[in-house]
């Protein structure tokens, strides 16, 4: 795997992983009363999927779910297998 992927899939899982420390202890109503979740919510998603569409082929070529697509769970699986699918390590 290219380092530069390597890089792209580690800002993906750091971007996820703020996201899931910002929605802890949250419910669905603070997304429509707290501004500041939402944003940055949103800025997390928008980091996860600016890296995805620059990491190249190669990692989704390794993983046979998804023959002949982009996909960032398969590059984060390829690329850092140690961690779970819920981004904890194992």
């Amino acid at each position: 795997m290219r380092p530069d992927d390597r890089v792209r899939i580690r800002h993906m899982i750091e971007a996820a992983e703020a996201a899931q420390r910002f929605i802890a202890n949250r419910q669905r109503a603070d997304l429509d009363t707290d501004e500041m979740l939402l944003f940055a919510l949103v800025r997390a998603a928008e980091i996860i999927g600016e890296a995805a569409s620059k990491v190249s082929d190669e990692p989704a070529e390794r993983c046979p779910l998804f023959p002949g697509s982009k996909s960032s769970q398969c590059a984060i699986a390829s690329a850092f297998p140690r961690l779970s699918a819920t981004g904890t390590k194992v």
